[in-house]
This record gives C-alpha cells, sequence and structure tokens, in this order.
C-alpha cells in the first residue's frame, strides 16, 4: 500500500518537473503551462487526499502518521524552485555575454554565452519560446557557435560564425542573410 501511495505521488510529480526542466534544447508555450498546472493540480489533490487519509487514520487508531508524501512534496518542491530559478540562467556558471539579435516584431533572437564554454541560442514567438544549447569557442575576434544545425532550428535567426566589432560591441554574422547580434555586453 505504501509503494502505491508513493508512486501516486513521484509519478505526476516526475511528469511536472520534466515539463519544467531546463536540461538541453527546450520549447515552451501555453500548453506546456498548461500541462504542467493540470499535473501539479492533480498532485496536489492526490497529496490531499493521501494526507487527510492519514491524519484520519492518526486521530482515530492511532496510527502513525507517514512522512513519506510530505517528504516527496519537499524534494519535489525544492527542484521545482531550482528548475524555475535556471530557466534563463544556468546557475552553475556565470554570464559572460548577452547578446539580441535586431528581428521583426513577431520573434525575438538572444544569445547567451556562458564561462563555462557553452550558449543557449533563444528565439522567442508571441506565444512559443524555443532555446538551443551548445559549446562555442573563439578564435581571435571570431565567435563560433558549435553547432551546424542551429541556423535551421532557429528559422535563420543565427548563424554560426560572428565577427567581434569591438567599437560597440556587436557581433556581425560572416554568412550573408543574417543580421547582426547588438547590444552585446559583458553580462551583469
Amino acid at each position: 500500500m505504501r509503494i502505491i501511495k508513493y508512486l501516486l505521488l513521484i509519478v505526476p510529480a516526475a511528469l511536472a518537473l520534466y515539463v519544467d526542466a531546463p536540461i538541453g534544447d527546450r520549447c515552451s508555450g501555453l500548453a506546456h503551462a498548461l500541462a504542467w498546472l493540470v499535473l501539479v493540480g492533480v498532485y496536489a489533490f492526490i497529496f490531499l487526499v493521501l494526507t487527510t487519509i492519514d491524519l484520519y487514520f492518526l486521530f482515530s487508531i492511532k496510527k502513525r502518521f507517514d512522512l513519506g508524501p510530505l517528504i516527496i512534496t519537499c524534494v519535489a518542491g525544492i527542484l521545482g524552485i531550482t528548475f524555475w530559478e535556471s530557466r534563463y540562467a544556468k546557475p552553475w556558471t556565470e554570464k559572460v555575454y548577452v547578446g539580441r539579435v535586431e528581428e521583426t516584431f513577431t520573434r525575438d533572437a538572444t544569445l547567451i554565452l556562458y564561462a563555462d564554454g557553452s550558449f543557449d541560442a533563444q528565439t522567442a514567438y508571441a506565444d512559443w519560446s524555443c532555446t538551443y544549447v551548445g559549446p562555442y569557442e573563439w578564435r581571435h575576434d571570431t565567435l563560433s557557435l558549435l553547432r551546424s544545425d542551429l541556423t535551421s532550428l532557429t528559422d535563420s535567426a543565427f548563424t554560426i560564425n560572428y565577427l567581434l566589432s569591438l567599437p560597440d560591441s556587436s557581433l556581425l554574422p560572416l554568412e550573408v542573410g543574417f543580421k547582426p547580434m547588438l547590444r552585446l555586453t559583458p553580462a551583469s
């Protein structure tokens, strides 16, 4: 019985954490937010029912209160908060540069370079956003995003090679047909 009780809590918690996990390439939008809310609602309902049953047995027949659901809830909550906080930043490394491609009104494109040699290329639309990750390297004043499929994944918002323009710290694309990366500043 105890295993079933724990599984009833762990499955929706794990699914909610999976929907919100900032690991690897990820996209999110209204459907993800609704799925997360439904999973958290299911979890809360199951938790309240199990806790009510445990409290009933505690007071009626003096059965020992099961702390397992409370521990599962605390662990899931801490992981959820950690995922939420690291959604737009990696807590294990610091941002080195943040640049933005000037786009149309329908899309926003941002590049974040981290001190550990990784990047996040983010494209955001009105109701949907995607983040693509990968490594980068500097060769003198040339930035190379070491991901060959980045251009196709981001609908040509990013190319993979940029030249650093020192007067205004912008990145100029080395390929034709791409817009420059503006306001590339050291992250604070």
